[in-house]
């Protein structure tokens, strides 16, 4: 049963490896102490899932982003730099495994040593260590009592320890760890399960209740196998335990079931590897876990665990290794990673590299053409090169051999034929039919590119060093006709319209049997073209391509339309060309081949990696011919095979693409996307990025643009502008990373500046608003002092006001009573008593208007109307009806609404009649008029008598000539001012005299009813 099993066996890995190949060989990249690492003993390897390489030495542990090597050692806190191996628990902790006094992990950029509940241990010598879910879990021994293993596990940075033998002994009571020292490190899993085998048994141990037990035991079937599980390479992965006894070099291990007990053994010879094992190796941060690898001294063996274990792939350790001499003992571990690829770690090389992405160039070592540019291609298929240096033409044929050429030797020549091919600045030119090199010998002209369109009659068109020229015959300076007198960098030629491109670096010339259009820089910066390197026809579509200095731009002049192509390629250093309908760019990056498809279209890249200048540093020039690229470098001449098959070369040669964005937030490493939020701490506004990019090319740099500012950061940290430091405001901000061969493509992340409790918007509303309120009560609160303090003041004013008014109409009322009385005295002297009663009547009513009135500050015009006809009528009666007089009102004058102050035009009347018409020798004439001003506002009372005029009235009642003014006068200027200096009245008083023959006065009172 166990041959027919075995044949079974055999049988499903013979298929299996006549359906694996040997993994192709890819670009290689190491890392070792000439490039940043401390040493070339490299123990192990993972990928955190942020995207870091970490790499475990002698010298320490160290992060590998692409670009940088951080390096953390006994300076950083690490208890020892002989760190022999490392994983990451689900919190993104990195654990260190050393013999040392104490264990712990990276995090935050810093080192943290975890603390023991028994402190009674001396040295810490941790195997197996494995993430268990949040914590990490592992085997200890005390180097004070090798065979007293502990299983470790952390919880809270706190790692308690659980010694397994005393289980052992409760079961088995003749146990003794003195006289059993074949007993083997116990095992465990990535799921935290444990077991130990003595004897033919296993045993699965639990942790339940803070303690742990054996739970069962299973008997191992096959007693031979338990000898062979007494090893130092053993491993436990799902529920099988691989071992090998490394004491005994074979070429088969052991498997066995932890679940069942059966055992089994696995021949590498099924795996095609005639080899014996050196060791087994597995990490337990591979994804997938399930993976574990068999060194030998040529092959690395891949071999996966399901429900069984089965070989998967195989790796030639020359193919995957920059030492060409690599052998097994050289090699400490293998870490497969779809992200970085395939780590090598060695202890004599430091760490290869092996990109997933194939290496598609071929190099020809016996071929040093170094300061060589290309200059043409024979019909044959060989090759032009011209080395300005040395004056020598060389011709590389096909099969890659070379013939050099002195130009000392060359034949002068007079004319120039289709078949040459100019190779200097000094007029050299390479005959094909010939083999020979031809110098056309007038030292005055240089001629570069041209272009020869008929050799009968000869027609070509050049640029030389007087410009651009055509030429109509034999090549002579009287035969040049000089088209354009600047200077030019190259010549091309359109087919499709016959149109000639002379251009350099800022300017370009079409020519079409006469000058058709020229562009200068200026209008170049329309079509975001800033410098001219190479200008490329297609002669298909009419696809022109555009080569600045970091840019290259496609013009399809059927749509007029200008298209930005390749932007996450840096393209500075690159060249470009079109060969058999392919768009071809060559550069430090490698090589870009894109069919072009039809007028403005273009398929999707294909693109042959250079990873980590793997191949070349730099290229000097390049020529595409028989469909094959040949590359002049740095480190020689590489041919590459143009794709003809689009698909199949699609699907393995792209660009990198795989790249991951860091953002540091107080030394915490995260992943970032477009669209993020990153918030930023007032305390703290310098911010650190960094970029994961496994094919990272030279300097990481930066461009960060916000809104039309634009900063260029040559590290992985900056601090904030002060535009953008506006607490509780987000910033959308859009980020570039480049290196010298890639750039990626633009993420948005949204900065927020976190505030104090103070500065937020709310807070910052609450403030408003409480001290917009509070600056209303205290307004308030004066508005009403204020007020009350007027109101206090104004009413001292009124009272103040009306005791003076009183005093005034005191003494108008007395004067005004004097005279009426006076008046009435005289008409019963004359024995006049109906008169006198009458005129006693009359007073009596308009006294207690008067009185009524006086009362007031302000009356309407209607009630001093009435007033003024009541005192009118009393004085005709007094005086025999010596005047006449009429009262007129503006019809736009609401006499009951409009208010004037109270006896104001009383006074003058009075003196109008009885100083002015009194005295008349005739009946006189006596006006009233109310009129409104709608211009100022104003209304005029006007008061116009015809009678003697002051100026005479003066000389009858007084015998003083001087005394300009009567006592009613003086009480009227008493009452305006009083008027105008508490009501802020405006009221303004004009005396007219009337000029003879006209007799009398008109007097104007202007009251302001604003």
């Amino acid at each position: 049963m166990k041959k027919i099993r075995t044949i079974i066996y055999i049988l499903i890995a013979t298929i299996c490896f006549k359906q694996q190949n040997c993994a192709a060989k890819g670009c290689l990249y190491n890392i070792n102490i000439n490039n940043g690492l401390p040493t070339n003993n490299v123990y192990s390897t993972i990928v955190d899932h942020n995207g870091y390489l970490w790499i475990a030495t002698t010298n320490g542990v160290i992060r590998y982003s692409g670009y940088e090597l951080k390096v953390f050692t006994v300076s950083e806190g690490l208890p020892t730099d002989d760190v022999w191996q490392i994983t990451e628990d689900s919190k993104g902790r990195i654990w260190l495994g050393s013999i040392a006094d104490k264990i712990g992990y990276i995090y935050n950029e810093q080192y943290h040593a975890a603390k023991f509940q028994d402190k009674s241990y001396h040295t810490i010598y941790p195997t197996n260590l494995r993430a268990v879910d949040n914590s990490i879990a592992f085997f200890s021994s005390y180097l004070n009592n090798n065979l007293n293993t502990s299983y470790c596990i952390e919880k809270n940075d706190t790692i308690k320890m659980y010694t397994l033998y005393p289980e052992l002994k409760k079961i088995i009571p003749d146990y003794n760890i003195l006289e059993h020292k074949n007993i083997i490190q116990p095992f465990i899993n990535n799921e935290g399960e444990c077991c130990m085998i003595f004897g033919n048994k296993l045993f699965n141990y639990v942790l339940k209740n803070d303690k742990i037990a054996i739970e069962s035991s299973i008997n191992i079937r096959d007693s031979q196998s338990i000898v062979k599980l007494v090893t130092s390479d053993n491993i436990m992965i799902k529920k099988y335990i691989i071992s090998y006894f490394n004491q005994l070099l074979k070429n088969y291990f052991n498997i066995l079931n932890t679940k069942t007990g059966v055992s089994q053994i696995i021949n590498i010879n099924d795996a095609g590897v005639n080899e014996k094992i050196l060791s087994i190796s597995y990490n337990s941060s591979c994804i997938p876990s399930n993976i574990f690898h068999i060194k030998t001294e040529n092959y690395i063996l891949e071999y996966t665990v399901t429900d069984s274990v089965r070989f998967t792939n195989k790796f030639l350790l020359t193919d995957i290794s920059t030492d060409t001499d690599i052998k097994g003992e050289k090699v400490n571990t293998f870490y497969k990673n779809n992200f970085w690829g395939n780590c090598l770690s060695t202890n004599t090389n430091g760490l290869d590299i092996n990109y997933l992405t194939p290496n598609n160039f071929t190099l020809h070592p016996n071929i040093d053409i170094k300061n060589f540019t290309y200059c043409g291609v024979t019909k044959n298929g060989s090759s032009i090169w011209w080395n300005n240096t040395t004056q020598t033409v060389c011709k590389l044929s096909p099969n890659y051999t070379t013939s050099i050429y002195n130009i000392s030797a060359a034949t002068e020549i007079k004319t120039i034929d289709e078949n040459m091919i100019h190779v200097g600045t000094k007029n050299i030119f390479y005959d094909s039919r010939s083999d020979k090199v031809y110098l056309y010998a007038d030292k005055n002209l240089a001629i570069g590119k041209y272009y020869i369109m008929r050799n009968t009659p000869p027609l070509w068109y050049a640029i030389c060093n007087f410009g651009f020229l055509r030429v109509d015959s034999v090549l002579k300076r009287d035969a040049l006709i000089l088209i354009d007198k600047d200077r030019y960098k190259d010549l091309i030629y359109d087919s499709l319209t016959g149109d000639f491109w002379a251009y350099n670096k800022n300017k370009i010339l079409i020519y079409n049997k006469k000058p058709i259009r020229t562009y200068t820089q200026e209008q170049l910066y329309k079509f975001g073209i800033l410098t001219i390197d190479k200008i490329c026809i297609d002669n298909t579509y009419g696809n022109i391509f555009f080569k600045g200095n970091e840019r290259i731009t496609m013009y399809d002049k059927y749509k007029n339309s200008y298209v930005e192509l390749f932007t996450d390629i840096n393209l500075k250093e690159a060249n470009i060309a079109i060969y058999n309908n392919i768009f071809i760019i060559c550069g430090r990056f490698g090589i870009l081949f894109c069919y072009i498809n039809g007028h403005g279209n273009l398929s999707r890249p294909i693109i042959y990696n250079n990873i980590k200048n793997y191949n070349y540093n730099y290229i000097n020039d390049f020529a595409c011919f028989q469909n094959k690229v040949i590359l002049n470098t740095n480190k020689g001449i590489y041919s590459v095979s143009i794709p003809v098959d689009y698909q199949s070369y699609l699907t393995q040669n792209t660009f990198n693409t795989q790249y991951k964005y860091i953002y540091f937030n107080k030394n915490i490493a995260t992943n970032i996307n477009s669209g993020d939020t990153i918030k930023i701490d007032q305390k703290d506004l310098n911010i650190k990025f960094d970029v994961i990019n496994p094919y990272g090319n030279g300097q990481l740099k930066y461009t960060i643009t916000y809104n039309e500012n634009e900063i260029k950061i040559n590290n992985n940290e900056f601090n904030l502008p002060s535009y953008l430091q506006t607490p509780d405001n987000y910033y959308k901000i859009k980020l570039i990373a480049y290196d010298r061969v890639w750039r990626s493509k633009p993420i948005e992340l949204i900065i927020y500046i976190s505030p104090k409790w103070w500065q937020t918007k709310t807070m910052i509303k609450i403030i408003w608003i409480g001290s917009i309120l509070s600056l209303f009560m205290v307004i308030t609160g004066s508005i009403l002092i204020t007020k009350k303090l007027v109101t206090r003041s104004n009413q001292k004013k009124n009272m103040r006001m009306e005791m003076e008014l009183k005093a005034i109409y005191a003494q108008i009322n007395p004067h005004f009573i004097f005279n009426s009385l006076n008046s009435a005295l005289l008409l019963v002297s004359k024995n006049k008593v109906d008169e006198a009663y009458t005129h006693i009547l009359k007073f009596s009513r308009l006294l207690r208007s008067y009185i009524k009135s006086s009362r007031n500050k302000l009356i309407s015009i209607n009630e001093e109307v009435n007033n003024l006809k009541n005192y009118i009528e009393l004085q005709q009666v007094r005086f025999k009806d010596k005047f006449e007089y009429e009262i007129i009102i503006d019809e736009q004058i609401e006499v009951n609404s409009i208010n004037i102050p109270s006896l104001l035009l009383q006074p003058f009347v009075e003196n109008a009649i009885e100083h002015g018409l009194l005295h008349k020798n005739e009946s006189g004439r006596l006006k009233i008029e109310f009129k409104y001003e709608r211009s100022t506002k104003k209304l005029l009372c006007i008061i116009d008598d015809d009678g003697i005029g002051r100026k005479e009235s003066k000389l009858i009642k007084t015998p003083n000539p001087n005394k300009d003014e009567s006592y009613g006068e003086l009480l009227i200027k008493d009452l305006v001012n009083i008027f105008n200096k508490y009501e802020n009245m405006n009221i303004h008083i004009d005396y007219f005299d009337k000029d003879a023959p006209l007799s009398g006065t008109i007097v104007t009172i202007k009251i302001d009813l604003t």
